[in-house]
């Protein structure tokens, strides 16, 4: 009898898992959060057994806080909008495994899910394009004087600071 059953998405939250095995709420399960896998051992006669629906509810964390700092990491100096881009394509890639399918008369179709995602990651650069066009910028631009007064050995530099809007 199978007693561990995985959920669609993981890792999960802790302290969100909620199930309902044929109808009835259960407490008695273990939720392995990292794996996402419910594991109804302890749950002496309240164990599924065949044909019984297993309904489970849950937040789990659709990128790792790793996968997180990672496209803050790359956006860098670049702001709010590439980091979401980013993560955005990252999660369109974890998408990509999803499909389709059909099981008598019910069917789910997850694959316009990375689709959307990728649309969504264009969009935000579009947004950062459009707000760096419409954005003024200062530019510091260095010159080199060779006419200034020697200091050391070295001649001096004049900074001048230029200022384009676009």
């Amino acid at each position: 009898m199978t007693r561990q059953y995985p959920v669609d998405m993981f890792p999960l939250r802790t302290g969100t898992v909620t199930v309902i095995i044929s109808g009835k709420s259960i407490t008695i399960f273990t939720a392995n959060c990292s794996l996402g896998i419910l594991d109804f051992t302890g749950a002496g006669s309240l164990i599924p057994t065949a044909g019984a629906q297993i309904v489970a509810s849950y937040q789990y964390n659709a990128l790792s806080d790793d996968e997180v700092q990672n496209a803050i990491d790359l956006a860098s100096g670049d702001g709010t909008l590439i980091g979401a881009s980013l993560a955005a394509r990252a999660l369109a890639g974890n998408f990509a495994r999803f499909f389709a399918y059909a099981q008598g008369d019910k069917s789910i179709d997850k694959n316009q899910q990375s689709k959307k995602l990728l649309e969504l990651a264009e969009s935000l650069e579009e947004a950062f394009g459009n707000s760096i066009a419409h954005a003024g910028m200062s530019v510091d631009v260095a010159t080199f004087d060779d006419s200034g007064t020697p200091w050391d050995g070295f001649d001096t530099a004049v900074a001048t600071a230029m200022t384009a809007t676009s």
